[in-house]
């Protein structure tokens, strides 16, 4: 370890950051057989893996997420090989776990490299909270306030600026550089802004057009923002489960289904949640479906349209298992088909 770390210069120009786009699991294999490290590669079911495990999606879903592993497990483990296949969009998770891998954000292990130097303060600093919290908002974020404390406002500044709707390279290579960024230079009177940014937002989300299939399946066109949990929230106020659809080219796009959390899931599709939905979803015509119990998509690679999403919502929620009806206590039918008590009458001790 010590090795890897005098190895680490996150100032290095001569061996850049490389990100590539996996269209589906054979690529993302292909890319892996050339050395490069998938993030959150997962394809339907199937997640594409190097050693470091990087996925926490489909069979991998009791895994925490990237960015908490990447950053306290495995900093710096590319610095050598900062090569990177990713599919799907650069969130906060996959883009922080790449900067921890490449070795190319503040870490407490830096701290020896810059001994000698004022950028000491910086480049040493120990992020894992931030780590904590980025996992934390990704798997479970019924459970954390990001507008509570000042390191959440900083999460939910890093997602506004982001375009979660672009999912080219360029879009990860921002994502990965915006953490640079925030985490090496003063943002307090930015992040200050953060509560007005989100509410402004907030306002346009909540006028977003849905079709509501049921009681608890609405479909939302969330086209100009992409899928955040910040906004499933508002949308959590019509059903329980969301489909997020957001087009591009030609009114085709990308599907993401949320459910309120894994309880619910499991409470409305049975044990593991969503993850016993996506082989029947394949089954209705919607192949590629994958993600985790409680989360999960469409193919990323083959858009829908509106309509389509509007089909998928009503599958989902046929899915949906009706609890049955409890017999109504103390009741029977008698010969001449009357309703009689069953109930044993009450005895008086004389």
């Amino acid at each position: 370890m010590d090795e890897q770390k005098s190895s680490l210069d996150p100032f290095d120009v001569s061996n850049p950051v490389i990100i590539e786009i996996a269209q589906n699991a054979k690529e993302a294999r292909a890319w892996l057989r050339k050395g490069y490290c998938p993030v959150e590669c997962s394809f339907g079911e199937e997640s594409v893996v190097c050693k470091l495990e990087m996925d926490h999606h489909g069979s991998l879903s009791d895994l925490e997420g990237v960015a908490i592993r990447a950053y306290r497990d495995h900093f710096g483990k590319r610095s050598e090989k900062p090569w990177f296949v990713v599919t799907g969009t650069p969130d906060e998770d996959a883009c922080f776990a790449i900067a921890a891998l490449a070795g190319k954000i503040p870490h407490h292990s830096l701290a020896e490299l810059f001994e000698d130097s004022i950028l000491k303060d910086v480049w040493g600093q120990n992020f894992i909270h931030v780590a904590e919290i980025i996992n934390k908002a990704d798997t479970i974020p019924k459970e954390i306030d990001l507008m509570e404390d000042y390191w959440g406002r900083l999460v939910v500044y890093w997602r506004s600026l982001t375009n979660i709707t672009l999912r080219d390279a360029t879009a990860f290579h921002a994502g990965v550089a915006r953490w640079r960024d925030i985490l090496t230079t003063a943002q307090d009177k930015l992040i200050s802004t953060v509560p007005a940014v989100v509410e402004a937002r907030l306002q346009a989300v909540r006028a977003a057009p849905f079709e509501s299939i049921s009681k608890k399946v609405t479909v939302v066109d969330c086209s100009p923002w992409g899928f955040s949990h910040t906004y499933a929230a508002e949308w959590y106020t019509h059903a329980p489960v969301i489909l997020a659809f957001y087009g591009g080219i030609n009114g085709l796009g990308l599907i993401t289904f949320s459910i309120k959390d894994k309880a619910i899931s499991e409470r409305l599709f049975g044990k593991n949640g969503l993850l016993t939905v996506y082989d029947k979803l394949e089954e209705a015509g919607f192949s590629g479906c994958g993600g985790r119990e409680d989360i999960g998509g469409s193919d990323r690679h083959n858009p829908v349209s509106w309509e389509q999403a509007v089909d998928l919502g009503k599958i989902i929620d046929s899915l949906i298992i009706v609890p049955k009806k409890p017999k109504a206590a103390g009741t029977k039918k008698n010969s001449n088909g009357k309703k009689t008590s069953t109930k044993k009458p009450k005895t008086t001790n004389n």
